[in-house]
């Protein structure tokens, strides 16, 4: 099902698409899934092949829009993910989905929209324009992250930093400001980190161009420092955005290991 609003009346990105098994007579569990595309570009049209490929394992996808800058800037885009997971949980009866049994996944930006929902202490905050709200009994089994930006202020990598910049509505030139630096650490997943966090799965590549493996690793130490659990998957060779590739080797061995994760 596509192209569903998760805004009345909202902007043409507030959208989302659902993808069931052809017969289930169970609750089913939930894979929500958030495409990638530095908060500048991408579609959830991306996610089709991993979406129908869990579909067909006999989970309910839910792969959303969220609008993009230049003309909608942080926290826009993160605002509308939770806007769209409120939505799916809210109307869990009508699709047959079990809200207790939820995992997240997501790549690139998707990826860092997926972390901060499953860390953050009040999402709810982020939801002040949407009719809906995330229960505060929230429960999040895991979260599955391709290639994900975590912070961005100590790795050599300026196109990433770029797009980040232009989510942000921050000139990158400034970086030296106080208000530049305070505006960045404040987007940082890192500071949102606890024990009470749900597990967190990585998969990166050892060439990334855009978003180097040491992000994935910083996040990894980083929530293991605090007690969370973490574990993380490298392919050697593999560039950035393989994920969206249904065809190439490196997603269907991604797919193979999620797969047992998720079973797991």
């Amino acid at each position: 099902m596509s192209d569903i609003p998760y805004v009345t009346d909202g902007h043409e990105l507030q959208t989302l698409d659902i993808y069931l098994p052809s017969y289930s007579q169970n609750m089913l569990p939930i894979i929500f899934m958030v495409h990638g595309g530095g908060f500048i570009a991408g579609d959830k049209s991306e996610m089709e092949g991993a979406a129908e490929h869990y579909a067909e394992l006999g989970y309910a996808v839910i792969s959303p829009n969220y609008r993009l800058a230049p003309d909608f800037t942080y926290p826009t885009a993160h605002a509308d993910v939770f806007c769209a997971l409120a939505w799916t949980l809210s109307h869990a009866n009508d699709y047959h989905l079990d809200p207790n049994n939820l995992v997240l996944m997501g790549e690139s930006a998707g990826a860092n929209t997926v972390a901060l929902l499953a860390t953050m202490d009040t999402p709810n905050a982020l939801l002040e324009d949407c009719e809906y709200q995330l229960p505060d009994d929230l429960s999040i089994q895991a979260v599955f992250a391709m290639y994900m930006p975590v912070d961005l202020s100590s790795c050599e990598c300026q196109l990433a930093k770029r797009l980040a910049s232009i989510y942000l509505g921050i000139n990158l030139s400034d970086w030296e400001n106080a208000e530049t630096q305070s505006l960045w650490q404040s987007a940082s997943i890192i500071k949102e980190l606890d024990a009470t966090d749900p597990p967190f799965y990585l998969i990166h590549g050892a060439n990334d161009f855009l978003v180097p493996l040491s992000e994935s690793e910083l996040f990894v130490n980083a929530y293991q420092e605090v007690g969370g659990y973490a574990e993380l998957v490298v392919f050697e060779g593999a560039n950035h955005g393989f994920f969206t590739n249904i065809d190439s080797a490196y997603t269907q061995r991604a797919l193979a290991i999620i797969d047992d994760w998720i079973t797991e």
